[in-house]
């Protein structure tokens, strides 16, 4: 049940970040260059949030693994 529910606010995320901000900048920019320039925006926004909410749960397992080594910044 909670798999289903991340995948659908990372679902809802990515297209958040791509659908929104390609409109906003796409309705200043009404050209064919401003919609090149409005999903290369909207793909950044995305790769961003994919970024964040994936990044976390993919280091943790990587880690319990053992592929990915803990690194103490205190030393």
């Amino acid at each position: 049940m909670k798999n289903s529910r991340t995948k659908k606010l990372t679902t809802v995320g990515m297209l958040c970040a791509l659908a929104c901000n390609a409109a906003f900048f796409y309705k200043r920019h009404r050209t064919k260059s401003g919609a090149v320039k409005a999903l290369a925006c909207g793909w950044t926004c995305q790769i961003a949030v994919i970024t964040f909410l994936i990044y976390k749960p993919v280091v943790t397992t990587l880690r319990k693994l053992q592929l990915v080594f803990d690194t103490d910044v205190t030393k």
